[in-house]
């Protein structure tokens, strides 16, 4: 429900909701959304339509939904989405009861599989209160006295219970706890007796006769009834006609009578299943409960003639007596209802426990057990945990009952987290988490890159440490092995598979029969990109090194990742030369044995040092490789007529878009690379550049997290290495399959620009930086607006939503209108969507009233059913989306989006259609933007 609705609906709608929850998990019931169950709710008055209609201003739009009782039931069935039968019963006292009648004939006759039966009072408003003491129905010493001399009326009191109820065989079958066996209902009127209020022991007979028929107990059968739970509600006409009936129907073997009411008031239109709950546990622990306040008995009930009996001290079962209770309620109108129970374990018996059964629990007690839990907060589930490990350490032997309750029986709630115990002691917990509202991922593709490798199990090594202890296991008994020298049998490895396998469309593929340069290959990242162009066809490279390598006579390492090349059907030779030299630029495109296709250039030198400080050598050192290398590249590729290569491809550093302090130098030269791309393209020749972020898994950062956290501050998030690979990827495929522009003239080529890009496809590639509130600031030094590159950005985000902040939200979004209706461009970049659902969802969160530290919790991809958003509070959204978009959506329509994200993709779609006419007015003006290339990805 939205807030708004909360604080003004009934608040027995909301223990209702909430022990509706709890019954179904003490049920075992995880997948009820969407099954035939029935819902019936018992009540009795109307305090709260009472108290509020007092009051005309305060009635507000929620009088329908939120005030009338007759919700109660509907509340429940939509909130759980229950299917069956749905009832709010008023009968006065016996609401309840007549509801759990009407929900069992409701199953017999085929109309549901099982119901949730309820019942409420609480009591909000003194109306009742006066009408019932002028009638003398309430007791005027405020105490009810069942059965007592004394007695002179009831003492009310509040309730809101919920049971289960379900086919007995169904129940078998899906390994319910039964906790009771009804077996037999009925229900009538009193029909005209001297007073409305006044009931009918006839009527009263003819109805427990009834229940008992239905259940096939008949006879001298009857009288083994051990216990009946009466409606007694201690007034002076009620309890002497109600065990008259009784006596009738029991003859004169007697019964046990007793009434819940004097211990805990007449819960009104919840008394039925108070006194149900009341019964169950009697016959659970084989205990009658006893009366209080029975003093001296009523004169008017034949206690002795009839050999009723009300127990004044806990009574264990009668042994002679059937497991079974009937339990009675009445209507101050006159509408009663009857129950016949029984014990699960009389009905269904007591198997006795096999040799087999106890062996195998001595041997779960030595085993490992796994706890999960999760709820619907992070509080909730903190004190789940905690009670969860009292309990087990106050009772060990429970372990195994909970640890499969918790795992099969209960319904994984979005905050989670998991323990491993055993013998009641903890081997380990997980950290806290929540769990998004998007279908879930994918949890390993194993694309087939032998640099991922190593990586697979790397964070489960660190963070598990079962797991790493098994590793160290049989690692131990590997090494104890002796390779023998002989080849049995030869199988195709993983990267054979894959290879076969993939079918990604962004699997580049590259030319067995050319040759392919790498400048800086041989360092780690180098060889990342080397085994990546392998696996995907690549056959010849010819690397230029400072320390050149691939020969024996060369440090160990180089020559073992030059011989695992081979192994992979690879030819490799390395030149040992700067890439500053163009004389060495030459040897290595010289050395090539086949043609050159494709040229990389991943030369990298940090010199980092504040601006001020920094000398001329710092400077030279770390530009040079990526200003006079790429100069030097492209120069020695023209000299040896590469003009038509398919791709040249240079690694460049985020920090050339936003910069980075004390790297100055770092950041003007990979600025140079993005802009030598556009100059290349100008010429006509193909080039392209990704600016790669801080990668997490390889390099430095790897190694210092303290680093990656202040630049996590700064809007980067940490890239791995499928997706640099990715982007690698895209930057190929772009390249090789762009159509190429006629080159531009020569004074264009000299003030080629961004804004004049040489192939159809976008040429640089930004990946590793989380930013779009600052971005969409026109004061920002990067226009996102204007900018296509930062498209990538969105996409790259963790979750592939925009950071918001409060009241900037709606500033950004009408800044982003404002910009997308000056560039139309802007609503095709990757990211848009989320960017806007964010901001819808944001607009909705404030609506709905919520606490404004649970926003993050509110996912893009969850329903708008589990945001809050109903009928009326879509009005008001319908309201604001006119004036922040300009559009109109009608209310049907935006319910049925389904969830935040498609509202988000609505909207955009809105937006472009009114772009599209508006640039057709225009004679189709405007400039065209193509995000094709884009990669459409959602980063980890």
């Amino acid at each position: 429900m939205p807030k708004s609705e909360v604080e003004r609906a009934d608040p027995q709608k909301r223990p209702l909701l909430e022990l509706t929850r709890e019954c179904l998990e003490s049920a075992g019931e995880t997948a009820y959304r969407g099954r035939t169950i029935g819902t019936f709710v018992g009540c009795f008055g109307e305090d709260w339509l009472e108290t509020l209609t007092r009051d005309g201003e305060v009635v507000g739009q929620y009088k329908i939904t939120g005030y009338g009782d007759f919700m109660l039931s509907n509340r429940l069935a939509y909130e759980y989405d229950l299917k069956g039968p749905s009832m709010t019963i008023r009968t006065g006292c016996s609401s309840a009861l007549i509801g759990l009648h009407e929900a069992c004939m409701s199953i017999s006759h085929g109309q549901c599989d099982a119901a949730v039966v309820a019942g409420s009072n609480l009591i909000m408003a003194p109306g009742l209160y006066v009408s019932m003491s002028e009638q003398g129905v309430l007791s005027p010493s405020g105490s009810c006295r069942t059965f007592d001399a004394g007695a002179d009326g009831y003492a009310r009191g509040e309730a809101v219970n919920v049971v289960y109820v379900k086919r007995l065989g169904d129940a078998v079958r899906d390994g319910n706890p039964i906790r009771a066996v009804i077996r037999g209902t009925s229900s009538n009127a009193d029909g005209r007796t001297p007073s409305l209020t006044i009931p009918s022991f006839e009527s009263h007979e003819a109805m427990i006769r009834r229940a008992y028929k239905m259940a096939a107990i008949g006879g001298r059968d009857i009288a083994d009834t051990g216990f009946v739970e009466c409606h007694g509600t201690g007034t002076a006409a009620g309890d002497p006609i109600e065990t008259t009936a009784i006596a009738k129907v029991f003859g004169g073997a007697g019964v046990y009578i007793g009434s819940c009411k004097p211990n805990i008031g007449h819960s009104e239109g919840a008394s039925g299943i108070t006194s149900l709950i009341k019964s169950v546990l009697a016959l659970e622990h084989r205990t009658i409960p006893p009366n209080i306040k029975f003093d001296a008995p009523n004169p008017k009930i034949p206690f002795a003639e009839t050999n009723l009996r009300v127990p004044i001290a806990p009574t264990p079962w009668p042994e002679d007596r059937a497991e079974r209770v009937s339990v009675n309620s009445f209507g101050i109108g006159g509408a009663n209802a009857h129950v016949v129970l029984e014990s699960a374990a009389s009905f269904l018996g007591r198997p006795p426990e096999s040799p087999s059964v106890m062996e195998s629990s001595a041997l779960q007690r030595d085993r490992a057990h796994l706890m999960v839990y999760s709820a619907n907060t992070a509080d909730s589930l903190r004190r789940q945990v905690v009670n969860n490990q009292k309990y087990i350490g106050e009772h060990p032997g429970s372990l195994d009952d909970i640890s499969y309750t918790l795992a099969s029986r209960r319904g994984h709630l979005p905050h989670r987290a998991f323990s491993v115990m055993q013998d009641g002691v903890e081997l380990t917990t997980s950290s806290f988490w929540k769990a998004p509202n998007t279908p879930a991922d994918l949890a390993l593709v194993f694309t087939g890159q032998g640099a991922q490798w190593p990586q697979m199990g790397a964070e489960l090594l660190k963070t598990n440490r079962v797991f790493a202890q098994s590793l160290r296991r049989m690692d131990k008994v590997m090494q104890k092995g002796q390779h023998i020298g002989k080849m049995v049998m030869s199988m195709d490895g993983l990267s054979d598979s894959a290879r076969r396998s993939s079918s990604s469309s962004l699997n580049p593929s590259f030319d067995g029969d050319a040759s392919y340069l790498l400048v800086g290959g041989l360092g780690g990242l180098g060889r990342l990109v080397s085994n990546w162009m392998v696996e995907h066809g690549a056959r010849h490279l010819v690397y230029l090194s400072r320390n050149g390598g691939g020969e024996e006579t060369d440090d160990n390492d180089s020559f073992c990742f030059f011989r695992e090349l081979a192994d992979q059907g690879c030819w490799a030779t390395a030149v040992r030369g700067s890439v500053t030299s163009l004389a060495d630029v030459e040897r290595a495109i010289g050395a090539a044995t086949r043609p050159v296709r494709g040229v990389i250039n991943l030369s990298m030198v940090l010199r980092d040092q504040g601006f001020a400080n920094m000398s001329h050598e710092e400077w030279e050192t770390a530009v040079g490789p990526k200003v006079q290398g790429t100069w030097n590249l492209h120069r020695a590729c023209a000299d040896a007529g590469l003009e038509d290569l398919d791709f040249f491809l240079l690694f460049s550093s985020i920090s050339g878009v936003v910069g980075q302090r004390g790297q100055a130098n770092y950041a003007a030269a990979n600025t140079f690379l993005d802009a030598f791309v556009q100059y290349r393209q100008a010429l006509g020749l193909r080039a392209g550049v990704v600016d790669i972020g801080a990668m997490v898994d390889h390099g430095h950062l790897a190694d210092n997290p303290a680093l990656m956290e202040r630049l996590a501050g700064q809007g980067f998030y940490g890239i791995r290495i499928p997706q640099l690979l990715d982007a690698l990827a895209l930057g190929v495929i772009q390249q090789s399959r762009g159509e190429k522009r006629p080159a531009a003239s020569s004074s264009a080529s000299a003030s080629a620009s961004a804004s004049s890009p040489g192939f159809v496809n976008d040429s640089q590639l930004v990946i590793g930086h989380r930013s779009l509130t600052s971005l969409a600031d026109g004061a920002n030094r990067v226009l996102w607006k204007r900018d296509r590159r930062m498209g990538f950005y969105f996409n790259s985000d963790g979750d592939g939503a925009a950071t918001s902040n409060g009241s900037s939200d709606q500033g950004a979004l009408a800044s982003f209108v404002k910009s997308a209706a000056a560039d139309p461009g802007l609503l095709s970049s990757p990211g848009c969507s989320a960017f806007v659902a964010r901001q819808i969802a944001a607009h909705l969160f404030r609506l709905l009233l919520k606490p404004a530290e649970n926003e993050d919790d509110m996912d893009v991809g969850m329903s708008l059913q589990d945001a809050g958003l109903d009928s009326l509070v879509a009005v008001e959204m319908r309201s604001w989306w006119k004036g922040a978009f300009g559009l109109d959506i009608s209310v049907l329509e935006m319910l049925g989006m389904g969830s935040v994200a498609a509202l988000g993709e609505r909207a955009v779609r809105g937006l472009r259609e009114c772009a599209g006419e508006a640039g057709e007015s225009q004679d189709g003006g405007g400039e065209k933007h193509d995000t094709e290339g884009y990669l459409k990805l959602k980063m980890p």
